[in-house]
């Protein structure tokens, strides 16, 4: 079973199987509280006063990007990048 977590356009899933292979997908509203929480669980170097500064939407897209992260590397490990922001970023001084 894959459990598939929609914020505002933003989607996380397992990648225990790959995509489109049919499985039972359950969607589930998290509030940012509960993004937060989770994501403060994958990566506790992240603080909730500073997370707190991120509108939902971005919060689900990072979920989404650590929660591909703890999958293994091979073929069903997948992430997309959200079409809008750059595989590159530079700050220039």
């Amino acid at each position: 079973m894959t459990c598939v977590v929609v914020v505002e356009g933003a989607l996380t899933r397992s990648a225990n199987e790959p995509m489109g292979t049919g499985t039972q997908e359950t969607d589930t509203r998290m509030s940012s509280a509960q993004l937060i929480d989770r994501i403060v669980t994958l990566n506790p170097t992240a603080t909730s006063e500073f997370l707190a500064q991120f509108s939902p939407r971005s919060l689900g897209r990072y979920l989404a990007h650590l929660t591909a992260a703890q999958e293994p590397r091979g073929p069903s490990a997948r992430w997309s990048r959200a079409g809008n922001s750059p595989a590159i970023v530079m700050a220039q001084r």
